[in-house]
């Protein structure tokens, strides 16, 4: 996307609205029917749209290096679900990797494990309005660019293997630079 386009800009916000509308629609049809009580539906996207943010345009990974900053990957996730997920706002870092287990215990799959370790976890308890018991922490990769970000904190590293890339890695303090302006990567303390 070029910067400040209107055109796209009016597309992009265009089809926000019509997302916005279609969740309505495919709910009242669940209603409607009688499957909203027993029915999860999940709405979620793959990156975010930065309009500007750290003179990113678009999706994050436009960028180069590929962007890590929250504008580009703080993704919607909207999971309804009548009986089984309670009307909630949850602020706990999910990450997409925990779908898998979430809707293998909503539907008491008992077989239903990875077949390798995995960092996933079961948002259960969250969509029942209780509080997750466990870290704030989410892991990113897109391209060379591999991030771990907390609530306070977010560490973009640039993997370089066989290739070498001219960007560093980079530190943002959340908490004090919100806007993630302040790269502390080089800051002794």
């Amino acid at each position: 996307m070029l910067p400040n386009n209107i055109e796209a800009l009016r597309n992009y916000f265009a089809q926000v609205s019509l997302i916005d509308s279609g969740v309505g629609r495919i709910q009242a049809a669940l209603e409607r029917f009688g499957f909203d009580e027993n029915t999860v539906v999940i709405y979620t996207s793959d990156h975010e749209f930065s309009l500007e943010h750290n003179g990113v345009w678009g999706h994050g990974a436009a960028a180069f290096p590929t962007s890590a900053h929250r504008p580009s990957y703080h993704i919607p996730l909207i999971v309804l679900g009548g009986a089984v997920v309670e009307n909630t706002v949850c602020d706990t870092m999910v990450s997409q990797i925990d779908l898998f287990p979430t809707l293998a215990a909503l539907a008491a799959a008992q077989h239903a494990r990875p077949r390798r370790p995995s960092n996933a976890r079961d948002l259960g308890p969250a969509l029942r309005g209780d509080v997750l018991e466990w870290g704030d922490v989410v892991f990113c990769e897109q391209e060379e660019t591999r991030a771990i970000q907390t609530s306070d904190w977010l560490y973009p590293m640039r993997y370089h293997g066989a290739v070498s890339y001219p960007m560093g890695d980079a530190l943002y303090a959340l908490s004090d630079n919100p806007e993630e302006k302040v790269n502390l990567i080089e800051n002794p303390e």
